[in-house]
């Protein structure tokens, strides 16, 4: 719904010769700031989400009940996280321009590093957990999830940075988001 009535607005702007570039960007980061794009927020759901499914089954008490919570906490990481590509994937296929405005907006583009991060969990519960249950070919899987991960987190790691000093978004007030960078480079 939020989509469609900022691209309508959108296209109203640039029917308009009077209206510069750069306001329909700030207008646009008001949007986004208002939540109508805050579509890689959620990936950090699957990142609490997949750090507990860890904690649960890395306790030192071995328990099978506690196994067991681990594994549903795990689907449902693994759920959320593909519900949310998905939506994702659907909502910058239909809408291509507000994934440039989301990268260049100064905090939405740095919750891209969360998918990385979600993700990472997901690979740490299938080496955990699938890995012993369904055999040998589960270890491959792994591997190969770990590494699309690692390509992923690299190219967000090195491109971010030059994004965000190409816009200029220096801010103290946005410090702490500008960690974000780092976590998702480890």
């Amino acid at each position: 719904m939020f989509d469609k009535v900022i691209l309508e607005t959108i296209k109203d702007f640039e029917g308009s010769s009077e209206i510069s570039p750069l306001r329909k960007h700030r207008w646009h980061a008001e949007q986004t700031e208002t939540g109508a794009d805050d579509a890689n927020r959620w990936f950090s759901v699957t990142m609490s989400t997949g750090i507990v499914s860890i904690l649960l089954h890395s306790l030192p008490y071995n328990a099978k009940w506690l196994y067991w919570i681990s594994v549903v906490v795990f689907v449902v990481n693994v759920a959320l996280f593909v519900i949310f590509t998905c939506i994702s994937v659907i909502r910058y296929t239909m809408y291509p321009e507000i994934w440039g405005a989301m990268i260049r907006h100064p905090t939405q583009s740095l919750f891209l590093g969360t998918f990385p991060m979600g993700f990472a969990t997901i690979v740490n519960m299938v080496v955990f957990v699938c890995v012993p249950s369904w055999g040998p070919w589960t270890t491959t899987l792994a591997g190969t999830m770990w590494w699309i991960d690692v390509v992923v987190s690299t190219a967000i790691c090195f491109y971010m940075p030059f994004v965000m000093f190409a816009n200029i978004f220096r801010s103290e007030a946005l410090l702490p988001i500008y960690l974000l960078i780092i976590d998702f480079g480890i």
